[in-house]
């Protein structure tokens, strides 16, 4: 492991920036790779005009871990099947990985979509139980104009 350690200090201590998305990150990498750390925040989308047509658009970015996916759909098969709403999972795992197993009374109010922008959604839901949390959704969430709905995690 020494020797190892040695190389990447050799990496490390020859590059001209350091940078990391979060202060916590920056505070972290600098115990074990001192140095000054630029924080950048990651970006959002700006909020894009919603249709007022009383739909509920409720999104849910398929970034975390696969309990959070089915946290949701659990989730959705508990809402009101009179009430006007629409969940879409914005993913890139493909269309097998992110098939929204629904009951057929709710499968015309769930889809699936290659993952994109969270303009137009009212509603964004960040159900990590946290072993892979993405904190940069709540941020992205609130840039688009929607509620981010989130565990109850530090990191959100």
């Amino acid at each position: 492991m020494q020797a190892a350690r040695r190389i990447v200090e050799l990496l490390f201590g020859r590059l001209d920036a350091r940078i990391a998305s979060f202060e916590s990150t920056a505070n972290l990498i600098g115990r074990t790779f001192p140095g000054d750390y630029r924080v950048i925040l990651p970006g959002a989308d700006a909020p894009a005009a919603t249709p007022d047509d009383g739909l509920v658009r409720i999104a849910f970015a398929d970034e975390e871990d696969r309990s959070a996916l089915r946290l949701f759909l659990r989730a959705l098969r508990r809402l009101d099947v009179a009430a006007p709403w629409q969940a879409t999972v914005l993913t890139d795992r493909g269309a097998a990985a992110s098939a929204l197993r629904l009951p057929a009374r709710l499968r015309a109010r769930g889809r699936s979509e290659s993952a994109g922008s969270l303009a137009g959604a009212d509603v964004v839901v960040a159900a990590s139980a946290g072993p892979s949390p993405a904190p940069g959704l709540v941020r992205r969430a609130v840039a688009a104009g929607a509620v981010p709905l989130a565990s109850s995690l530090a990191v959100y």
